[in-house]
């Protein structure tokens, strides 16, 4: 089936039933005004001519009526809003991940770019970068510590004295929890 045809919107039918029933009644009308002026085997022929050519524009509870497998048990009836909901969603996501794609592939040259310009711009006006004075700083910084191993142990130290405290903190305030019933009974006792 070509595109056109498939753009056309088909006539919507609930159950293969109902179609049964019209194929059925239009075959009672048919044999009964054909049978007075045609013989019974070329009206047969144009009935099924009739009804082969009336298959293409019909759906069956979503399906095209060709392509449709009748089954016992029946499905649930199609949701052509849902369907058309999920297309376009799905259309969207595919529009997103070009999006994405695209900007992927040439965000990192048009950065490559800008830093290479600001570098050039940088160098052209003498300007140093706030990253090398930054640097710089802590070159400085690190000569005026002469103890830093000194203040390395401490906060080693420090470290391990808050790791004590984590684990005996809990046995400190289920002590106090304690000594607070002992004083409660103590209290109605007296």
């Amino acid at each position: 089936m070509d595109q056109s045809s498939s753009d056309i919107t088909r006539i919507q039918i609930e159950r293969v039933e109902d179609w049964k029933r019209v194929e059925d009644n239009f075959t009672t009308a048919m044999l009964e005004i054909l049978s007075q002026k045609l013989a019974q085997s070329p009206s047969e022929h144009w009935r099924d001519r009739t009804f082969n050519a009336a298959k293409q524009n019909l759906r069956v509870n979503g399906h095209n009526l060709e392509d449709y497998v009748h089954d016992e048990d029946d499905t649930e009836p199609f949701d052509e809003v849902l369907d058309r909901r999920i297309w376009s969603l799905s259309t969207e996501r595919m529009t997103w991940d070009k999006e994405l794609a695209d900007r992927r592939r040439t965000a990192p040259a048009e950065i490559q770019y800008l830093v290479e310009d600001l570098l050039a711009r940088e160098r052209a006006t003498g300007h140093i970068s706030p990253v090398k004075e930054a640097s710089e700083q802590l070159d400085v910084d690190q000569a005026r510590l002469p103890r830093e191993m000194e203040v390395a142990e401490i906060c080693n130290q420090t470290m391990s004295i808050l790791d004590n405290l984590k684990s005996t903190i809990p046995q400190v305030l289920d002590r106090t929890e304690r000594a607070h019933e002992v004083a409660e009974e103590i209290k109605r006792f007296l």
